[in-house]
């Protein structure tokens, strides 16, 4: 496979994404399928949602061309999982699901996607090789779990998984394509291509949300193809982690602070960095541009890292840097609780 095929995917992924996405905003207008503003919301106005359907379906198409060629069973996984993910996320958009049964569906993609990727021998943290043991398999499993959760989370205001999304798939493609791992190479620049073709409807103002069909299928495939790429192809975990460090760091802090604090996590709440930063006067635009500069940076950063380029040390580093700043900004400003945008 070539740069030529896959810009071809990019480009296709893109106009299937657009049409297809007002396809289905349409649909949901006609059958009220829409996201009524609640107390964890960050839009005042009811909203067409169930974008991801159009970016999963995509998706979808592009790994069973993948499942026709392959002959590890690998992709064959990865489809199952994300329909899994896709289903859960469809009826909890429709039923609001309870937290058991969301859970026991994760696990059970997560258990999935640990036989595919076993054995898990050694993995490179920061330039060590680190041998895990059965430790390795209960990481994993926390690691497709807690990816899968923190995109839903994350997907709070307009734009914001998606351009987390495009950045990633897009670095992803560019270091796959280096390791000679086209498979991995062409799903990624097909997601790459839906979510830019999403990206237009759900731009600030967006008339389209993602919804839990679409950010918890992505949560979940990113999370397995991290795993992919750090336990079959070497990728560093501190460049996968850097890559997609504001997800992570935003959603991991804000929910090591509610724990600390006492909190009940299961209740909504607004209090996540990317919330807290609209809540200060920021536009979900403003905020969205915002990630994006950071996505960039982190991106550049977490490339270095991929290809060990010397001193390794210093790309993790660098990275805590720029979301220390990030944070810093956000909480130095004063909140507004009730504003939305």
């Amino acid at each position: 496979m070539n740069i030529a095929a896959l810009i071809a995917a990019v480009l296709v992924a893109w106009l299937c994404g657009h049409f297809l996405t007002q396809w289905v905003r349409d649909y949901s207008i006609r059958v009220s399928w829409l996201d009524v503003p609640d107390a964890r919301s960050s839009h005042s106005t009811a909203t067409p949602t169930g974008g991801g359907i159009a970016v999963v379906a995509i998706i979808l198409v592009g790994i069973m061309y993948l499942i026709k060629i392959d002959t590890t069973g690998t992709w064959s996984v990865i489809g199952f999982s994300i329909v899994c993910l896709a289903t859960l996320g469809w009826v909890d958009d429709r039923q609001n699901l309870g937290v058991g049964v969301r859970l026991a569906v994760q696990l059970l993609v997560a258990l999935i996607a640990i036989y595919a990727v076993s054995p898990i021998q050694a993995i490179d943290i920061g330039g060590r090789l680190i041998f895990p043991g059965v430790l390795g398999y209960v990481v994993v499993g926390i690691w497709i779990v807690w990816m899968t959760n923190l995109y839903n989370f994350m997907d709070g205001i307009d734009g914001l998984a998606a351009i987390q999304g495009i950045v990633g798939a897009g670095t992803l493609c560019v270091w796959f394509t280096a390791l000679g791992a086209y498979d991995f190479a062409l799903c990624t620049a097909v997601v790459l291509g839906a979510l830019l073709g999403f990206l237009k409807h759900n731009w600030s103002p967006a008339s389209i949300f993602l919804g839990d069909v679409g950010s918890l299928a992505l949560g979940g495939l990113f999370g397995i193809i991290g795993v992919v790429g750090v336990v079959k192809y070497q990728i560093p975990v501190t460049a996968y982690i850097t890559l997609f460090g504001v997800f992570i760091g935003d959603a991991t802090l804000t929910l090591a602070r509610r724990l600390a604090r006492g909190e009940n996590v299961l209740r909504a709440h607004r209090t996540h960095f990317y919330q807290r930063a609209v809540q200060s006067s920021w536009s979900h635009g403003q905020v969205t541009i915002a990630v994006l500069a950071a996505n960039l940076i982190l991106a550049v950063l977490a490339t270095c890292d991929a290809f060990r380029f010397s001193p390794r040390i210093a790309w993790p580093v660098a990275a805590i840097v720029v979301l220390a700043i990030m944070g810093l900004a956000v909480t130095r400003r004063r909140c507004d609780p009730n504003a939305h945008e």
